[in-house]
């Protein structure tokens, strides 16, 4: 056997620059190759472009090493034959990327960035959404409490709490609960005694008073009953709110007996003090499409009982509603809403948002007041009266202590039940319609809720018919006088003022329940005993 390529192949294995080479070569081979084949799509997919995103980012610490010249170390220029070669700009780098993560990349990514060559392994692709599931794990989140544990009223309780809250209602109801605040009327007013209500001997009763803080609001009576459920204290509460006497669409103190029942119709509540003369039509005109209450037990006839005109029925002998002694709202006046006081007789022109403007009947002087967004408070001193008219914007109360007179229409801008529009107009006198001279034929509107302590009337009744006198919002009057032949009578009730009051509008003194729990939920008291001693504690006592 010939023995010399083997002695060939030792010679060069001791050469070591060549065995450099020769490796240098094959490693050299696959790197070329896949250079040649990322730079010829790298700018056709989505892997490329984050390729190409990884490197330029991997180039910024090279930078930072020294390994490759920053913008900030090249020359200020170039010779022209570099400068010619030099790129005119940077290539821009690709736009953000959208979730969700592209596709896993291949195994390996290799390229060059300024002679410096960068191979890319990917991680794998599960690994991105890892990484938030592990960082919310980290980052602690709120802790959701349990709801406390309820104990279900069974339909004969939910029967039975309803004739617990008539009671109630009959207790509050007979007192003034004003009296029994303290200044600032959050106070407790009473606790009551449980067995008078119809409730169980062990349950703690408790009420609180809210007076109403806006020119709008309605004053509250929060009611918590408390009661033992093995030995741990569940509670129930109900919320009353007052009732304004806006709470009716016409409301009467005292007929006039010389007033008989002609082309009326009232949408919504009618309520008189005294009894009212339905008998004079043997076919009654009138309509009523509210309930009818009658404080006197006023006898009415099989015809009138079973007639059309009651769509809710009526009932007599439900009890007297006193009007309050003055309608001044003195307590009002710090509600936040702006005062602005009148001591002449004064023609008032709502402009909608442009406000109200004032003119002094006797010299002339005019003015105008803007209605900001806590309400506005006109209000008359000495024997100031007041004449009214046109288009309403924000919340306005208009009192007197004398007189006031409709002399136009009285309109909302915004008239729909989500409208923050009220106009209340108050007087410790009377509130008059001026007669056609002034109004001019036809009908009138009058949005408003109106309260006349003495008396509302219409100016020359006795003209021949002339239209519909229609008033959207509450009539609340001492006496009222006839309107027709002038007008026929439509009040139609403003749904807003269920659970809102006309700025300011006086109030009955009596409270309706707003909403009740049908459920008993479990309380724990600050520092309450454990569970073994609080078990032992006997129930609570009023």
């Amino acid at each position: 056997m010939n023995d010399r390529p083997t002695k060939m192949i030792l010679g060069v294995m001791r050469r070591p620059l060549l065995w450099g080479l020769l490796v240098s070569l094959l490693l050299h081979v696959p790197v070329l190759a896949l250079l040649a084949g990322a730079r010829w799509n790298i700018s056709s997919t989505p892997e490329a472009a984050l390729v190409e995103m990884i490197l330029q980012s991997a180039a910024v610490p090279a930078q930072e090493s020294d390994v490759i010249a920053g913008p900030e170390q090249l020359p200020a220029s170039l010779p022209a034959a570099a400068a010619a070669e030099a790129p005119s700009s940077p290539p821009p780098l690709p736009p953000p990327l959208s979730a969700p993560v592209p596709p896993a990349l291949p195994v390996q990514q290799v390229a060059t960035v300024n002679d410096t060559v960068i191979v890319h392994t990917p991680v794998d692709s599960a690994a991105p959404l890892f990484i938030p599931q592990l960082l919310s794990k980290l980052v602690p989140q709120p802790l959701l409490q349990p709801d406390p544990p309820t104990v279900q009223m069974a339909a004969n309780e939910v029967d039975a709490m309803h004739e617990v809250m008539d009671r109630l209602l009959q207790q509050l109801n007979e007192h003034d609960l004003n009296e029994r605040t303290d200044p600032a009327r959050t106070a407790s007013i009473a606790t009551l005694d449980p067995v008078t209500l119809g409730l169980l001997a062990g349950d703690h009763v408790e009420t609180s008073f809210q007076e109403a803080t806006s020119l709008t609001g309605l004053a509250e009576v929060n009611v918590v009953i408390t009661r033992q459920f093995d030995g741990q204290p569940h509670q129930m509460r109900i919320r009353l709110q007052e009732r304004a006497l806006s709470h009716y669409a016409k409301f009467v103190n005292r007929w006039d007996s010389n007033v008989t029942l002609g082309d009326d119709r009232v949408d919504g509540r009618f309520h008189a003090n005294s009894e009212v003369n339905f008998e004079s039509f043997a076919n009654p005109r009138s309509q009523f499409n509210g309930e009818v209450t009658i404080a006197r037990r006023q006898a009415l006839t099989r015809r009138v009982r079973e007639s059309s005109m009651f769509a809710a029925g009526v009932r007599t002998g439900t009890g007297r509603i006193a009007l309050p002694q003055t309608a001044f709202p003195s307590h009002w006046l710090e509600s936040g809403a702006e005062v602005f006081t009148l001591s002449e007789d004064t023609r008032l022109e709502f402009q909608g948002a442009a406000g109200i403007v004032w003119t002094d009947i006797n010299n002339g002087e005019q003015g105008r007041v803007l209605v900001p967004e806590a309400g506005l408070i006109i209000a008359g001193i000495d024997r100031a009266r007041f004449e009214l008219s046109g288009d309403i914007a924000g919340r306005v109360l208009v009192y007197s202590p004398q007189r006031q007179m409709i002399t136009g229409n009285l309109e909302y801008v915004d008239a729909s039940e989500d409208s923050a529009d009220y106009l209340a107009l108050i007087s410790d006198g009377s509130i008059e319609v001026a007669s056609a001279t002034v109004t001019g034929p036809g009908d009138l509107r009058i949005n408003a809720a109106l309260f006349a302590r003495d008396r509302f009337s219409v100016r020359r009744f006795s003209d021949r018919h002339q239209g519909v006198l229609h008033v959207y919002g509450s009539l609340v009057a001492g006496s009222v006088s006839a309107t027709e032949p002038r007008y026929s009578t439509h009040i139609e009730y403003d749904p807003r003022f269920e659970h809102n009051r006309p700025p300011a509008f006086p109030g009955t003194g009596l409270y309706d329940v707003r909403d009740w729990e049908q459920h008993w939920i479990a309380v724990s008291a600050p520092d309450a005993p454990p569970a073994d001693v609080a078990d032992s504690v006997p129930a609570l006592q009023p």
